[in-house]
């Protein structure tokens, strides 16, 4: 038989501040027994997301940084 997985609710209060010129840190509300945020990012506000890191449940930050920031990233 098939099993349905429910789908975890979307963090809320996502903010991402610039930390330097070339780290971002996002910061989101934690949801309780949401277990593992996967975090993506993509030059297109659409289509093309790569992720980039895994953060477990109770850790509501992820910091970005390196040379390969681009403007208008979105996560």
């Amino acid at each position: 038989s098939a099993t349905t997985l429910a789908q975890t609710p979307t963090p809320t209060n996502l903010t991402a501040t610039a930390t330097g010129t070339t780290s971002i840190s996002l910061t989101w509300t934690d949801v309780i027994s949401a277990g593992d945020y996967f975090i993506e990012r993509s030059t297109s506000s659409t289509s093309g997301f790569s992720q980039i890191a895994i953060r477990a449940e109770n850790q509501a930050n992820y910091t970005d940084s390196g040379t390969h920031l681009s403007p208008n990233t979105t996560y």
